[in-house]
């Protein structure tokens, strides 16, 4: 009985705390085979509330992936594989790869690391965001590690609207790719370099147009190496080997000349310039750091309450893969219908088309929202950020 008390209060807490759930649970109640309609979630907040959190890493169920918060999304992802190893792309258990994120503060800073022991491969991921304007902002990540074995690294950026990627410049170690999506962010580009220290390692860049699912990179239809111009989704590859650093910027157009933007030491400049890129960046990722543990010490004082050492990293972790396992979805759900088939047997029925933005149970064996547990999540989310 107390238990059950105990369920019955937590979750009423949790829709208390966060009225947006309740308004989410009303959705999914209320006339489910009803024509598409989009809940409109963004409506309680401030549009510079928005805009800054257009980008993220809304994609829980890969080892890292951005994405826009939108639902013709810009995307992007990693891969990687050796001679003896399959592809790396989603999130999975097992006892090849550990992941999972060190601090994350669920809106414009995160350290992640993965670890893949049988490439013998340990990758620190580190993502950072500076906001500003309409349109999302800028933001950059760095992937920086050790590979003992060879790895072919990749890096792929696509759109789901369709709007073509560019490659704007190319180097050795540099490519600038350029898109367009007006649907969600608007102009922007996108700077991609790479360091390695035991071999002199440069892009290969292919592309490929998908109109369908620009996410899955199946083997149809193939990757070309032959750019065409109507490429939504396009692959860089790098090979890995001892230490490594890769950093991948993204500057938005937004009240910026496009035509200063088109060339990797223009961009590489400008991310500069923002603190976005080489040692710049170092120190942004310092300064974030030192933020997120001033933040979690005021929020939870568990340092003041005696907690040091591992029970103190176990909370950090806790509450860093709860905010960086949040994701964002947009389309369908299915349920049974009321209404018996022709079989006599409950039809399966397309919901109306939503938005979703959540915490899942878990990257690898859940990666998706379940109201049951984004009740006890809220808990959690409220008291960190009430406006996430």
């Amino acid at each position: 009985l107390e238990a059950a008390v105990a369920l019955v209060v937590s979750i009423a807490m949790a829709f208390l705390l966060h009225p947006n759930l309740w308004c989410s649970l009303q959705v999914a109640l209320e006339g489910l085979t009803a024509p598409a309609y989009e809940y409109p979630f963004h409506e309680h907040h401030s549009a510079e509330y928005n805009a800054s959190m257009l980008w993220g890493s809304y994609r829980p169920h890969l080892y890292f992936g951005m994405r826009t918060r939108t639902p013709q999304g810009v995307l992007t992802g990693i891969t990687w594989q050796s001679r003896t190893s399959g592809l790396r792309h989603t999130a999975e258990d097992g006892e090849h790869v550990t992941f999972g994120w060190q601090l994350h503060d669920g809106t414009g800073f995160g350290h992640q690391v993965i670890n893949d022991k049988e490439n013998r491969m340990v990758m620190d991921v580190f993502m950072v965001k500076n906001p500003r304007g309409s349109r999302g902002g800028d933001w950059a990540v760095r992937f920086e590690g050790h590979a003992k074995r060879r790895v072919k690294f990749g890096y792929y950026l696509a759109t789901e609207g369709h709007e073509p990627v560019a490659v704007r410049d190319r180097s050795a170690t540099a490519v600038v790719l350029s898109a367009d999506a007006a649907s969600s962010v608007g102009a922007f580009s996108l700077l991609a370099s790479v360091e390695v220290g035991h071999a002199n390692s440069s892009w290969v860049v292919e592309g490929r147009r998908k109109p369908q699912d620009a996410w899955d990179l199946g083997a149809r239809p193939p990757f070309r190496s032959e750019m065409k111009g109507d490429e939504n989704t396009v692959l860089l590859s790098t090979v890995l080997h001892g230490d490594f650093r890769v950093e991948v910027g993204l500057a938005s157009h937004e009240d910026r000349e496009a035509a200063g933007l088109g060339t990797a030491s223009e961009l590489q400049a400008l991310l500069r310039g923002l603190s976005l890129v080489g040692c710049p960046l170092t120190g942004t990722i310092a300064r974030r750091r030192a933020a997120y543990e001033r933040r979690f010490e005021a929020t939870f004082r568990l340092e003041e309450k005696g907690n040091i050492g591992a029970s103190l990293d176990m909370a950090k972790l806790g509450l860093s893969n709860y905010l960086g396992g949040m994701g964002y979805w947009y389309g369908e759900g299915q349920k049974k219908s009321d209404s018996p088939g022709p079989d006599g047997h409950p039809q399966v029925v397309a919901t109306r088309t939503t938005p979703l933005f959540s915490g899942v149970p878990s990257r690898s064996k859940f990666p998706r929202g379940f109201l049951w547990d984004e009740g006890f999540h809220q808990l959690l989310a409220a008291r960190w950020d009430s406006e996430l």
